[in-house]
């Protein structure tokens, strides 16, 4: 029996912009996905979700099968760039697991030495805009690197998990595997964020559980910039130029204009036509006691937009002013710890 974890992450700026080359901020957080794999006598793989009490097995053969039709649908979508076709295997609760498993003995180019049960508990929401999906890649795919005794490489791992991301979601930036397997504050693609000192106090905020997957807003935005491309081109150019400002607030914990560089960076979201009302509504509540919100991950028009970063100079006001309004959220914190081998 072994166990490995993976951070869920925020992305604190340059979500989809991130998407057409330009740099983003993206931070592991303390909520995390744990794995526990077991040795099997027999050839099936098991599956049980702890939060959900749902079960389910397979077989190799079976796996073999979905990854290799997965990676045929992938190889069209990429060509037709009509990515739409991944909201079923976002809505599935079990395909992301196969892939994940297909895709890692795939790259070993060997199947298992035997059968093995998957038992998942999340702290993390799901499509809510934190990584839950890369995140339970991650924890699946290492899980599997320590019952094959493969070398604990997380370069190598999160090559498999981005393979496995874009199966489900199409063609994501590869910010989020990134963040969740090696960790800590980061400016993506390439470069490590330490802060010198504290960050300003944050909450996260649940403004609802998007109606439409990652992939299908990832693709919204794609359709919207092949329209309109010289306008979002445009709002690409000036989220970098944000982005850029808030890495160097926290590479220097100078935070004077930080708040005011949040509320930019959320319009320019509202551009793009990520953002839904209600979480539009719940950020301007939060503006208007003094603080500073933002979608953090793909976002949502129809009914939620996920989780909601937002920050404020005394959290327990903004806490009280939620608590009133009966607004969800929760309290997170920043990690240096990516994915890890927690019981070996």
């Amino acid at each position: 029996m072994m166990t490995v974890s993976a951070p869920g992450k925020i992305h604190i700026s340059g979500e989809h912009s991130v998407v057409y080359g330009k740099p983003a901020l993206l931070a592991a957080v303390d909520k995390r996905i744990r794995v526990t794999i077991t040795p099997l006598n027999d050839n099936t793989i098991k599956y049980k979700d702890i939060n959900s009490g749902k079960q389910t097995v397979s077989h190799f053969a079976e796996i073999q099968q979905r990854t290799l039709e997965t990676k045929s649908v992938f190889a069209k979508a990429s060509s037709d760039r009509r990515f739409g076709v991944f909201r079923q295997s976002e809505k599935n609760p079990w395909t992301l697991h196969k892939i994940a498993i297909g895709e890692t003995y795939q790259f070993l180019n060997r199947k298992p030495k035997s059968g093995f049960s998957l038992s998942l508990y999340s702290e993390i929401p799901i499509g809510s805009g934190m990584g839950s999906s890369a995140a339970t890649s991650a924890a699946i795919i290492g899980a599997i690197f320590c019952l094959e005794q493969e070398t604990w490489d997380l370069q190598t791992i999160n090559k498999i998990v981005y393979e496995a991301e874009k199966r489900v979601h199409g063609l994501p930036s590869g910010a989020d595997n990134t963040t969740i397997v090696h960790g800590g504050l980061l400016r993506f693609p390439s470069k490590t964020v330490t802060p010198p000192g504290t960050i300003p106090p944050f909450i996260l905020i649940q403004s609802g559980k998007p109606i439409e997957t990652t992939g299908e807003m990832v693709a919204n935005v794609r359709a919207k910039y092949n329209e309109k491309k010289e306008t979002f081109k445009a709002l690409f150019s000036q989220t970098e130029a944000i982005t850029e400002q808030i890495i160097k607030a926290f590479e220097t914990s100078a935070f004077e204009n930080f708040y005011s560089l949040i509320q930019e960076n959320q319009r320019l979201l509202e551009k793009m036509g990520v953002v839904s009302e209600r979480a539009k509504r719940i950020i301007r509540r939060v503006e208007s006691i003094g603080g500073a919100a933002k979608i953090c991950g793909a976002g949502g028009k129809k009914k939620g937009s996920g989780i909601i970063l937002a920050f404020h100079p005394q959290i327990k006001m903004l806490e009280q002013a939620l608590k009133k309004e009966q607004i969800p959220y929760f309290c997170s914190s920043l990690t240096n710890k990516g994915l890890i081998r927690e019981d070996i």
